[in-house]
């Protein structure tokens, strides 16, 4: 592609200093840069993990199952760990098998916690070492590329998602299969075939860490194809880059079928899958202020701005495109640059694609200062295609922060050719833009698990029994007890959980449906109400516990335990046994088919 090569474009390797001397170089400053931004977890972080609650409790229980499956030859990818008798399809959560298995020496020795932290700052480092790769073929120099790596691993995308999800810190995908892209497209030195094969590798690997991040991936990979061919002149390059693309897809769709299918099966064919979206795409899209009204997970961000971004988004832990004023100017003048001097197609591209996939993140209506307009937006047509039905469109961001990452590793890499008053005035000044997005330090958390889940095996509950915990949970608030099973390995077989399974049609839900037992338990644990069952609430309630074949009963920690503690006393007609810091109710089938009147 001679017209399409970048004025900017690096020199061949051999002409460099050694790739793994520069990549093992750049992984240790994008480690130091990640265990600084979560340094608060790592004061205890066997109990402490990084950012808020509560999904970090249902990844953390994810995290201890994967091991527990195997191990017990299990599926790891199914459980009857929650949700009891029905279970979970795990492939409709976030699960992160693979995150899993790789963590799972990390667990056995510290536990699910150090697990989760350990992930997530390898997750957060190796995403800014994927980025760094992908600019190094783009621009001259060591300093551009490390610095535009650096903002993709720490930009507001991950800081913000550093408060909740682990499974969006995996961002090093996207790297991977913009190299692949671009070594079978613009430099076409390997066969097809090859490449395609890497590319089924990368998107098996990613399937089974964020499958979000391998929908959105080919979102982008479509529009990056469709730039592409727009911007270059070389109309023949660009039928040889497509005759390659051709090429390479059954290789690559043939490794990620050998891979992937097998999960992609039990998800899609497999027991309690679900049919529907799982989100709302209209409530978690890019406030158009977002990109320059900063969220509270930026260092710089005053409280009339977070006044208003708090309302964006639905939860602002989803407003990722916070650019800020002199941040965009520097990204302007240099995509602006690839127009004035087309011969510079990686600031044309990356420009463009930094603004198509802005415009994509704001979803399929336009939202404004948190009031959605009506006015359709370009996602609209996206959101009504199956699969993409399920992605949250802000997060399309990830994608903006690569392109804005190549064309501050391009500004900085220019920077340095200019004289020395000037270049230190430039570095100067793109180094100011980049602290308006710098992130404030992560957040750490913890909840105690009781010692009776980290000697759970001493007490006779057999694998198969069923265990009804308090507080109920069946969506992020109080799911505390996922925490605490993950502590006892995930080997209670619990009713609640804080999961995605099929409701009514198949539609999704988290978790049971309350009945009367979660109702009154709600009541309890939301108000204080102290509740004793009669009547026909009371024998529903029993029925229910019947019906839900609970063997034991586990009120732990939580707000309110005593009050909770004296309805299942009542309710069961015995008291419970203190061990371990809960209160335990055994052979709950016995003591309801007592209070029920039945014989025996």
């Amino acid at each position: 592609m001679t017209a399409g090569a970048p004025i900017t474009s690096a020199p061949e390797p051999e002409l460099r200093e050694p790739i793994a001397r520069q990549l093992a170089g750049a992984l240790l400053v994008y480690l130091v840069l990640a265990f600084a931004f979560t340094s608060s977890a790592w004061q205890d972080p066997t109990n402490r993990w990084i950012g808020n609650c509560c999904d970090q409790e249902q990844t953390i229980w994810f995290l201890a199952w994967t091991p527990h499956a195997i191990a017990t030859g299990q599926n790891p990818l199914l459980t009857d760990r929650l949700n009891a008798p029905d279970g979970a399809n795990l492939m409709w959560n976030a699960a992160e098998p693979l995150v899993g298995l790789l963590a799972a020496p990390v667990t056995a020795i510290g536990g699910p916690v150090l697990a989760y932290n350990v992930a997530a700052v390898g997750a957060i480092a190796l995403s800014g070492l994927a980025a760094f790769a992908v600019l190094r073929r783009f621009v001259r120099g060591g300093l551009g590329p490390l610095v535009g790596g650096a903002l993709y691993e720490l930009s507001p995308y991950v800081a913000s998602h550093a408060a909740l999800h682990l499974n969006l810190l995996s961002a090093w995908a996207p790297p991977l299969f913009l190299i692949l892209f671009d070594e079978l497209v613009r430099r076409q030195r390997v066969r097809p075939w090859k490449l395609g094969a890497a590319a089924g590798l990368v998107g098996a690997a990613q399937l089974l860490t964020s499958e979000e991040i391998l929908a959105t991936s080919a979102v982008a990979i479509t529009v990056l194809a469709a730039v592409a061919a727009l911007v270059v002149r070389d109309r023949a390059a660009v039928a040889s880059g497509f005759q390659r693309l051709v090429r390479a897809a059954p290789a690559a769709l043939v490794t990620f079928l050998a891979l992937g299918g097998g999960p992609l099966a039990i998800q899609f064919l497999g027991p309690d899958r679900i049919q529907g979206s799982v989100t709302n795409s209209a409530v978690y899209s890019t406030d158009l202020l977002n990109v320059v009204v900063p969220t509270p997970y930026q260092l710089l961000a005053p409280d009339a701005a977070t006044a208003l971004s708090s309302g964006f988004s639905g939860l602002f832990h989803e407003a990722t495109a916070y650019v800020g004023l002199p941040l965009l100017v520097v990204v302007a003048g240099f995509a602006w640059l690839g127009v004035a001097r087309r011969a510079n197609l990686v600031a044309l591209v990356a420009g463009v694609m930094a603004i198509v996939l802005f415009t994509l993140s704001l979803g399929p209506q336009l939202t404004i200062a948190g009031t959605q307009t009506g006015i359709p937006m370009p996602w609209w047509p996206m959101d009504q295609l199956p699969l993409l039905e399920n992605v949250v469109p802000g997060r399309l961001t990830l994608y903006m922060w690569l392109a804005i990452a190549v064309l501050v590793a391009i500004a900085v890499t220019e920077a340095t050719r200019l004289p020395l008053r000037m270049r230190l005035t430039a570095l100067a000044a793109i180094g100011a833009a980049l602290v308006f997005v710098a992130p404030t330090p992560a957040a750490s958390s913890t909840t105690a698990i009781p010692t009776f889940f980290r000697t759970w095996s001493s007490h006779g509950i057999g694998a198969a029994d069923t265990v009804l915990f308090a507080p109920w949970f069946a969506d992020g608030a109080g799911a505390a007890p996922m925490l605490w099973s993950a502590g006892a390995g995930a080997e209670p077989r619990m009713v609640e959980g804080y999961v995605y399974v099929p409701g009514e049609n198949g539609r999704p839900r988290f978790g049971p449906e309350n009945g009367q037992i979660g109702d009154i338990m709600s009541k309890i644990q939301d108000t204080g109400t102290a509740v004793v069952a009669r009547g026909g609430v009371r024998r529903s309630a029993l029925t229910q516990l019947g019906a839900l074949d609970v063997a034991d009963v586990v009120v732990g920690p939580m707000p309110h335990q005593a009050e909770m503690a004296r309805f299942f006393a009542d309710l069961l007609g015995a008291p419970p046994t203190s061990v371990d810091g809960v209160l335990l109710w055994r052979n709950v089938p016995g003591l309801v088919r007592q209070q029920l009147g039945a014989p025996g």
